[in-house]
């Protein structure tokens, strides 16, 4: 049996019994059983290109750049960790020469403003490389229609540009809501 389908049974139980006083510890106990039921995650991801225009820049005076990424409104999203690519100038890369930026990352989460550390933290502390995910200790969910900034800042010699891919890999939180 599904998910689904054991949510809409739990759902027929719950509407089957009468909302009678000895009846309420079962209904109480249904409803936390209903509520673990109501969410199906599914696997997505999210990210962003600091590329183009939006590449990193080494200078004497870094500057961080803040691009977004918006949850969809759909379902809520829980961050299970996070990678990147990096290269510098679209340069051909191979396993002995990959790119590990310079840069740190300071992450927000602008629905409820709070930052996911308290200062921007080099990449590899956040992700992991080349498309291996690195995850992190705890998830971290952000609520539909949130965004989360990215603010990326190179600490690299003048003259070099990273291109930088990074993305979260997570699942959607869909909700149910009982068929009649």
């Amino acid at each position: 049996m599904d998910q689904r389908a054991l949510f809409d049974q739990v759902s027929q139980l719950e509407a089957a019994l009468p909302a009678y006083r000895e009846n309420q510890p079962a209904l109480g106990i249904i409803g936390n059983i209903k509520s673990i039921l109501a969410v199906q995650p599914e696997i997505f991801w999210y990210g962003v290109d600091f590329i183009g225009g939006n590449a990193l820049v080494g200078s004497a005076t870094p500057t961080p750049i803040n691009l977004f990424v918006n949850i969809q409104q759909d379902a809520a999203f829980k961050i299970l960790g996070a990678t990147y690519f990096a290269d510098i100038a679209n340069a051909a890369q191979t396993d002995s020469t990959r790119v590990i930026p310079l840069t740190t990352i300071l992450l927000t989460d602008t629905g409820n403003g709070r930052n996911f550390s308290n200062a921007a933290v080099p990449i590899t502390a956040l992700a992991g490389h080349q498309g291996l995910p690195m995850y992190w200790p705890e998830p971290k969910t952000v609520q539909s229609l949130a965004s989360i900034q990215v603010q990326a800042t190179p600490f690299v010699a003048a003259g070099t540009t990273y291109n930088l891919r990074f993305y979260f890999c997570g699942t959607k939180l869909y909700k149910y809501t009982a068929q009649a």
